[in-house]
Formats: C-alpha cells, sequence, structure tokens
C-alpha cells in the first residue's frame, strides 16, 4: 500500500537525521536540474506551540494557499594548477525552497503576516544548505591537492583530481520536507567515502529537526513519530487512491486477499466491487495462506476461515467478475487493464534478467542469481571497501533452468510455449503431453494457438498440476541418462 512506502521513507529519513549532523543552506546557483516537488500548503494562523502534529497551514487574509517549493540547484566548481592541470572539482545538487502566490508567482516581498512567515521559513531552509556549502572545506581539499600533485609530478605518478560531490532527493509532505543525500569525497588514497546526510525540515515551525530535540525531550520527538504514522495508517483507501493520483501515478495497483476469517462470497463481492470504485489500472487478488508458526495458525481451527470449496468459489467469481469490467488475467492472482500488466513481475515469471540494488536484494543477472548481504552495516561496508557483500550466489546453465520455465509459465495465462522450450532446451516438449491431456481432460488445461495453458478451475490446483508435470521431466532426464549410459545418444529417443 501507498502508505507503508510513505512510511517507511520517513522513518528512514528521520533516522538519518538523528544519526547525522549536518549543517546547512544553499548558494546562488544556475537553473534547477531536477524536477520541483510542490506542495499547496493552506494557510492559516501559527500554533502557538511547535508540534509535528496535523496540517501544516498557514492561511492568508484571503484564506488562499501559498505553495512551498523545493528544487535542485547545482553548484558546480573547480581549482587548476598554475600549468592547468586540475586539482579539485566539486559538483552539489542543493536545495532551494521558494514561496508561490495562488497566481504562481514567486514571493519576494511579504505584504501580510503570514507571507512574512513563509518567507521566513524557506529563508531558514535555504541558508542551512548555503552555510553547508560554504563550509564544505574546498579550499583546503584544493591546497591538499596541490601537495599531492607536486608529489606524483616528481615520483612520476599518475594523478587523479580530488572530488567532492553531493547528490540529493526530495520528499514532501504537507508538514515537512526531507532531504536524503549521498556525500562523495575522494581525496587521495585506495579509493573515495560515501556519507549518507539527510536533513528534515518543519514547515509548521520552520525548523530542522535535530539530534538535540531528543536532548530536550526523547519522548516528545518518539510521540511526534507516532502521531505521523497514526495520520498516515487512519488515512482511507480513497483518501490514498486521491493521493497516489495527485501524484501523477498513472498505472495503479491494489492488492486484496481473499478468504479472510469469517468472510463470505457475498463480502468478498463487495470488497471487489468497492476496489473497483477506486479505478484501479491493476489488481493482486490473493488467496490467504494461513503460515505454521503465525498466531493465526495457532488457532486456525476457530478463526472461521472460510473452507477450501469458499475460497474457489472467491477465486472463480473473481476471475469471472473482472474479466466482465475490461481486466485481464494474465497470472494466477494478477488481473489488469490492457497495457498495465506488472513489468517486473513480468520479468520473473519469463525468467528475463534483473539486477537488484541494496541490502537483501535479490538478482538474477549474466545467469548468476544472486543476494546482497541482509546486514546494513555489512552492504556499507562492501560498498565503501570493495568487499564481498554477496550472502549467497548460484551460476545455474541455462539448460538446467527447465523446472523453472516450467513453474513460471504455468502461473501465467499465456502459459507453455513447446517450440519455445525446445528451442530453449533442445529436448522435446512431447514428454509433458500424456499428462497436459489428463489435466485437459479435467477442465485444468487447454491447448489454444499451439499453447498450453490452464483454466481459471485448473489454477486451484496449480501446485499439483506443477509437482505432475516436474515428475514428467524428471522421468524424461532419466530416461536419457539411462541413454547414455548404454551409450546412445541420439539427440530424439522419442
Amino acid at each position: 500500500m501507498e502508505w507503508i512506502v510513505i512510511l517507511v521513507l520517513i522513518a528512514l529519513l528521520l533516522l538519518l537525521c538523528m544519526l547525522t549532523a549536518c549543517v546547512a543552506p544553499v548558494p546562488e546557483t544556475e537553473e534547477p536540474t531536477a524536477a520541483s516537488q510542490e506542495i499547496a500548503v493552506p494557510e492559516q494562523k501559527q500554533p502557538d506551540s511547535g508540534t509535528m502534529t496535523g496540517a501544516a497551514t498557514f492561511t492568508q487574509a484571503a484564506s488562499e494557499p501559498l505553495t512551498y517549493t523545493v528544487v535542485l540547484k547545482t553548484l558546480e566548481d573547480s581549482a587548476a594548477a598554475a600549468d592547468g592541470t586540475t586539482l579539485a572539482v566539486r559538483s552539489y545538487e542543493l536545495p532551494e525552497m521558494t514561496v508561490t502566490l495562488p497566481d504562481g508567482t514567486v514571493l519576494t516581498e511579504a505584504a501580510s503576516p503570514a507571507e512574512t512567515a513563509a518567507l521566513e521559513r524557506a529563508e531558514a531552509f535555504n541558508s542551512r544548505f548555503r552555510d553547508w556549502a560554504g563550509a564544505d572545506g574546498f579550499d583546503e581539499v584544493t591546497a591538499w591537492a596541490e601537495e599531492e600533485l607536486a608529489f606524483r609530478t616528481e615520483s612520476g605518478g599518475n594523478w587523479t583530481p580530488y572530488t567532492l560531490e553531493l547528490d540529493c532527493s526530495v520528499y514532501q509532505t504537507e508538514q515537512m520536507v526531507c532531504i536524503q543525500a549521498e556525500y562523495y569525497s575522494y581525496t587521495g588514497g585506495a579509493h573515495p567515502n560515501t556519507v549518507l546526510l539527510a536533513w528534515n525540515f518543519d514547515l509548521m515551525t520552520g525548523q530542522f529537526f535535530a539530534p538535540e530535540i531528543l536532548a530536550a525531550d526523547g519522548q516528545i520527538f518518539l510521540d511526534a513519530v507516532r502521531d505521523e504514522i497514526i495520520r498516515q495508517i487512519d488515512m482511507t483507501p480513497e483518501a490514498a487512491v486521491e493521493a497516489a493520483r495527485k501524484a501523477k501515478f498513472q498505472n495503479l495497483s491494489l492488492d486484496l486477499i481473499y478468504g479472510l476469517p469469517h468472510q463470505t462470497l457475498e463480502g468478498w463481492q463487495k470488497n471487489l466491487s468497492a476496489a473497483l470504485d477506486l479505478t484501479p489500472e491493476h489488481l493482486s487478488c490473493y488467496g490467504l495462506k494461513v503460515e505454521e508458526g503465525t498466531p493465526l495458525f495457532a488457532r486456525r481451527g476457530t478463526a472461521g476461515l472460510p473452507g477450501d470449496d469458499a475460497q474457489a468459489d472467491m477465486y472463480l467469481y473473481t476471475v469471472e467478475f473482472l474479466k466482465a469490467q475490461g481486466y485481464e488475467q494474465y497470472e494466477i492472482s494478477n488481473f489488469a487493464k490492457p497495457g498495465c500488466a506488472s513489468r517486473h513481475n513480468l520479468k520473473y515469471w519469463t525468467l528475463g534478467e534483473y539486477a537488484g540494488f541494496g541490502p537483501g536484494a535479490h538478482s538474477d543477472f549474466g545467469g548468476v542469481r544472486y543476494a546482497y548481504t541482509k546486514d546494513l552495516e555489512g552492504y556499507i561496508r562492501g560498498v565503501r571497501d570493495h568487499a564481498p557483500m554477496l550472502s549467497e550466489s548460484d551460476r545455474i546453465p541455462p539448460l538446467d533452468r527447465d523446472t523453472e520455465w516450467v513453474m513460471l509459465g504455468l502461473r501465467t495465462t499465456a502459459g507453455l510455449d513447446p517450440k519455445a522450450f525446445e528451442r530453449r532446451f533442445r529436448r522435446r516438449f512431447t514428454c509433458f503431453l500424456p499428462f497436459l491431456d489428463q489435466c485437459a481432460r479435467a477442465g485444468y488445461a487447454v491447448e489454444e494457438d499451439g499453447r498450453w495453458h490452464l483454466t481459471p478451475r485448473g489454477f486451484l490446483v496449480s501446485n499439483q498440476i506443477i509437482g505432475g508435470m516436474l515428475d514428467a521431466l524428471a522421468a524424461d532426464k532419466q530416461r536419457r541418462a539411462d541413454a547414455a549410459a548404454r551409450g546412445d545418444f541420439r539427440v530424439n529417443l522419442d
């Protein structure tokens, strides 16, 4: 859900703020180099005491909103030796806040107390980053570089200019502006250094959050975080969808679960209709699976869980109902308007390559399936020191991916293409046909346009069907192995 993503971002940035002592604001720079992020702040009188709860609203006399806009402007600079050799370079993305009137005019001179307060907030924000850029020690870095260049010249070594870079990203809510940054520096040595920074600015108080807030009263900080979490959790589905649309999301997906405790087919029908009222482009509808070891599993006998037949009825209704509403089923649990299928998941289901980045991220790239360590500190050390940071790595020969191809392909409505199987794995598809014919006679599978795919009823028992297909594949492999042991290496053993 959208609010979970927002919550995680806010929590992360607040944590980074506690861990990082950050100084200041942005100088006069060039034109914006990144897309602006805007928030309309309906104005009202500022509360007597600073608080992190509620909307950041400041109203002018006409009760018309002012808009706080944060853009990233680029500051670039360099220094050279007398012979023209570049000593040091810096390139900073620096946030800059402006205040815009309802007619779109940038506010430069205040005509009301509300406008005065708004400009003061913007200046408090901007001065922080101006000061930061002014205190970066670039002159000192340049002096170090000049000394090392002289040494390199005398010793015949190669020269690499010193470098300072700051890359920022902006996240904005009704109440706060969060800046997350990556500060990169190379000042000689074997490798560069990267530091994560964060600034969090309260639009209500016009102040930055800093570690000092905990020194004064840690409970205030914790209560503020709790209140923000509760505010976002209490957001209705309608409000969440509206927020996503305002953020210009054009392909919106909703996740739904059926088979919940005490849920009936009628109740599920109402939930599904309510979801469609939000006009999503994509729906993922999953049957509840009670995992062993969970509290629900421990009381599954008394939890009022619908039986298998009831869940099956809910699923079959979902398929027919969404089809009638213009949603195409393309995977067991996924439905989309034409052209809105999940490209991300289709990569998995079609054995496409994908690359993941960050702690715990998985990848399947270049014939290798691998995952980064889940340990954040270990991941950071690996990036910083060019040290190993993979928790697993497995090179899979292309011909050994046949089981995955079968398993994943049968999850999709596109199903299995016999010719594609034979081209990719250099074996006949015929080993599957006796079992698939049985499935077809039972109404679980169908052959259309030269491809085999499961029916909605077949999807209900897909695990059993996949198991039967893999058994057929294993039997064929054993038959070929036995033939090879006899010295028979013919490609076609049928």
